[in-house]
């Protein structure tokens, strides 16, 4: 787990609500504060869909890529939030594909790789994570995914620190 501080706001808010980088992470939760404060269950509801929109819309989370648009539009405008939160986790295939290199852990073993978003006070954080099923002193998935995130911000040119 680590602590990234960015230091390119700016850039960080246009890349996660402009661009794709980051639209197949699942949404675990989120909230959104403005002048409303609005809490969110990345859950899907699958009451809510056709029959036939119900088969396209695989996973039991929503992605970023489905509901970036509906929180853009909750924070756009000439005011910052006063907060906005967002808990992600990586999807399980890319997840697995990580694990590949790694002898320790088997897919099984892991809960999933996660990405806490906060920004609040006109600050914004990163905080990685991993949860696993079963306890273990192997720290090397950790390791990687705290990596693959920084390569990440790095390549879009994000600066954390």
């Amino acid at each position: 787990m680590v602590l990234l501080e960015i230091e390119n706001t700016g850039e960080f808010m246009n890349s996660l609500f402009l661009k794709e980088w980051m639209d197949e992470m699942e949404v675990m939760e989120g909230e959104i504060a403005t002048f409303f404060h609005v809490k969110i269950d990345g859950r899907k509801r699958r009451e809510w869909y056709a029959q036939e929109e119900t088969q396209e819309r695989q996973g039991e989370l929503m992605t970023w890529g489905e509901y970036k648009q509906y929180a853009y539009q909750m924070i756009k405008g000439k005011k910052v939030p006063l907060l906005f939160r967002f808990v992600f986790r990586l999807p399980r295939k890319r997840m697995e594909g990580m694990l590949g290199s790694l002898r320790e852990l088997q897919p099984e073993d892991v809960q999933g790789l996660y990405l806490n978003v906060k920004y609040e006070k006109k600050q914004l954080t990163v905080v990685t994570g991993i949860s696993l099923r079963k306890f273990s002193l192997d720290k090397s998935l950790e390791m990687l995914w705290d990596e693959e995130v920084r390569e990440g911000f790095k390549k879009r040119g994000i600066v954390a620190k």
